[in-house]
């Protein structure tokens, strides 16, 4: 096969390439909506690059029908991975939408036969009808400016990782002692009953407890971390059995909460930075550092890299390393916390002992698993070095530390049933609240049930 390389349909192919790469690597942080921050690994781009660019170019041998259908077939993948990597809408609505009713759309899945045989005259006509898959590649091709996107959001991503890693090693070198005022950890999904179990294993919690204020039957102003976080920020106090969580998957009331949190002056967040740029902020899910842009000193978003997946045919998207390292991150972000003078409290949102479970109890190493009783047994193990990092940190600093949680386990544990299939007085005690003193050693339980956002709001005065 002879091949002249600088020709017209082997650039489109290499642009075409190019961008399809791209648009299915593009990182998933686009715009202010709760999700983590992922990119895929850097080397499925290279794959998927190489692998489409050489079948275009053997591609473009075939009859012109054969051609563009393959085209249509690779822009029809792409429509599907894109709308299923941004949540955009799903299927059933839109033939709906086409139908008028959702009676049709009920029977299609009930006869799926029927559904495959509609697709089939779909692809048919698409065959026949080839400028439709002609049409299909040049709209992938209009979008090659997104290459530019891609590459530069890449480099900046490495970037703004480099220079706030050296701001870290900078600010750590100085080892300024400057007494902090309110430090709140947020452990996401970190399960009392399931804890408390196994106080045993876990030496740093088991301090904590004995020298801190102990709410056994704390109640949590919402379901998940979606609504528990932005309500607590405003100190809600809601009954159990009125929580609901479906309005914070509105974007628009979502990000109106957030504009209400930044405005009120007796928000948890103004309270902290007392106008004064004081508040270090750090998490994930909840895109922090711009919901809450100049309500601040600083702020970190933690970043996931992952393998590529789509409609789990690949099962291991999770890398241990970037867990290991986003662990490890952990204590450098709050050592950074401690050591810059200008930053006096601090809300961090912990991404543990919440799934990818990374450290095995059973096997005493780093590892990914999807044992429930394992893995969450061995996040909370890991985590709970970090307890004990806090507490030895807080004779130094000074600081009140409110370490608390924003659900229990959804999952099944052991005899304890996921908070998810929990009726609501079933699920008050399932969050952890500790609240600690550093001027205080004293051991107080309280078997009352209180709200989370009141004693929060308390402890702040």
């Amino acid at each position: 096969m002879n091949i002249k390389f600088l020709n017209l349909k082997n650039i489109q192919s290499f642009l075409y390439s190019l961008t399809y790469a791209s648009l299915v690597c593009a990182p998933n942080n686009i715009g202010l909506k709760a999700s983590n921050y992922t990119m895929i690994s850097f080397k499925f781009f290279f794959i998927i690059f190489f692998i489409l660019f050489f079948f275009l170019i053997i591609n473009e041998n075939f009859k012109k029908k054969i051609k563009h259908f393959f085209y249509f077939i690779l822009f029809f993948l792409l429509f599907d991975f894109v709308k299923i990597k941004y949540d955009l809408f799903y299927y059933s609505n839109l033939l709906i939408s086409v139908f008028g009713s959702d009676v049709f759309v009920i029977y299609l899945k009930e006869n799926i036969i029927y559904l495959f045989f509609i697709l089939f005259i779909f692809f048919l006509i698409v065959f026949k009808y080839d400028f439709i898959g002609l049409a299909s590649k040049f709209v992938v091709l209009f979008f090659a400016p997104y290459i530019i996107f891609f590459m530069a959001s890449n480099i900046f991503h490495i970037f703004q990782e480099n220079k706030f890693i050296s701001k870290i090693e900078k600010i750590k070198s100085t080892q300024n002692i400057n007494y902090k005022k309110k430090l709140i950890v947020i452990f996401d999904e970190l399960d009392n009953k399931i804890l408390s179990d196994n106080l045993h294993l876990l030496p740093g919690f088991s301090n904590l407890i004995l020298k801190s204020n102990y709410y056994k039957k704390i109640i949590v102003p919402g379901l998940e971390t979606l609504d528990t976080l932005p309500n607590l920020f405003v100190f809600n106090n809601i009954n159990p059995s009125k929580i609901n969580n479906k309005k914070f998957k509105d974007q628009k009331y979502y990000l109106n909460f957030f504009e209400n949190i930044k405005n009120s002056k007796n928000s948890m967040i103004n309270i902290l930075n007392n106008n004064n740029n004081e508040l270090f902020i750090f998490g994930y899910f909840h895109k922090f550092c711009k919901l809450l842009l100049g309500s601040y000193g600083d702020c970190y978003e933690f970043k996931y890299i992952k393998n590529l997946n789509y409609r789990n045919y690949i099962k291991n998207i999770e890398i241990l390393e970037t867990h290991r390292k986003n662990y490890q991150m952990i204590f450098n972000l709050t050592d950074y916390f401690f050591y810059n003078p200008d930053l006096k409290s601090g809300i961090f949102h912990i991404p543990l002992p919440h799934w990818p479970y990374m450290y095995s109890q059973k096997n005493n190493k780093f590892m990914l698993t999807n044992d429930t009783e394992d893995g969450y047994l061995g996040n909370l193990i890991i985590l709970d070095k970090y307890v004990q990092y806090l507490l030895i940190k807080q004779k130094e600093f000074k600081y009140d530390l409110i370490a608390m949680s924003d659900h229990g386990l959804r999952d099944d544990y052991k005899n304890h049933k996921g908070v998810s299939k929990l009726t609501p007085d079933e699920r008050i005690g399932r969050a952890f609240l500790a609240i600690k003193k550093y001027s205080n050693n004293d051991k107080k339980i309280i078997n009352t049930k209180e709200y989370m956002g009141k004693i929060i709001l308390e402890s702040l005065k």
